[in-house]
C-alpha cells in the first residue's frame, strides 16, 4: 500500500472515531455552525428566487403594456383619420354656408356650379364648370352670362355651353374686357386681361 493511501485511510478512520465519540453538545455546536454558515446562502437563494419571480411578472406585465400601447396607437390613428374627415366636412360646410349666404344677398338669379377643369393653354385662360344647357346655361353673344365667385367677385363670362359642361372665359384672359367702377369713387374704367409668363 502506498504511503498516501495509508495516510488517507488513517485520517478517514480517525474522522469516523471522532464523529461517533462526540458528545451531543458538540454535535449541536457543529450543526449550529453549519446552519449559520449555510443560512446566508439559503436567504440569498430565496432572494434570487423572489427577484426571478418579480422579473417574470414584469416581463408578463410589459407584454400586456405593449399590447395596450399597440391598441392605443391604432385608436389614435383612427381618431386622426376621423379628425381629418371632420375638418374636411367643416370646410365644405363653411363653403356651402358662404354660397347660401351669397345667394341670399345678391339680386341676381344664382345657380351653384363647380369648377371641374382648367384649360392648360397659354393663350387662353378658361375654366370648365359642371353646368350646361340642361341647367339653363346657354352662351348668348348679345347677353353676357357672368360667373361669380362665392365671395361675389367676378370670375369671367360664359363662352361655350354643352349639355352638362360649360366653358368660362376668365377676366384675366387677353381678349377679356369688362367695364367696372372703382370702389368708393364714381370713376369708371375697363378691366383688360393680360398675358403672364405663368399662363
Amino acid at each position: 500500500m502506498k504511503p498516501l493511501n495509508f495516510l488517507a485511510l488513517i485520517l478517514f478512520v480517525a474522522g469516523l472515531v471522532w464523529v461517533f465519540t462526540l458528545s451531543e453538545k458538540s454535535v449541536r455546536h457543529i450543526q449550529q455552525s453549519y446552519y449559520s454558515a449555510i443560512s446566508p446562502l439559503i436567504s440569498k437563494g430565496s432572494e434570487t428566487e423572489a427577484f426571478a419571480n418579480k422579473f417574470l411578472e414584469e416581463v408578463e406585465h410589459s407584454a400586456d403594456l405593449e399590447k395596450r400601447i399597440e391598441q392605443v396607437i391604432e385608436q389614435r390613428d383612427r381618431f386622426k383619420l376621423i379628425a381629418g374627415r371632420v375638418r374636411e366636412l367643416e370646410a365644405e360646410n363653411n363653403q356651402l354656408r358662404n354660397a347660401l349666404d351669397f345667394k341670399k344677398k345678391t339680386q341676381f338669379d344664382v345657380v351653384a356650379a363647380r369648377v371641374i377643369r382648367k384649360q392648360p393653354q397659354m393663350w387662353g385662360k378658361t375654366i370648365e364648370i359642371d353646368r350646361g344647357t340642361d341647367d339653363g346655361f346657354e352662351a348668348d353673344p348679345e347677353f353676357d352670362l357672368c360667373v361669380l365667385a362665392s365671395n361675389g367677385g367676378l370670375v369671367g363670362r360664359l363662352q361655350l355651353s354643352g349639355e352638362q359642361i360649360s366653358s368660362v372665359l376668365l377676366i384675366t384672359d387677353e381678349i377679356s374686357q369688362v367695364s367696372a367702377e372703382v370702389e368708393g369713387t364714381s370713376e369708371v374704367g375697363i378691366i383688360v386681361g393680360r398675358q403672364t409668363t405663368f399662363g
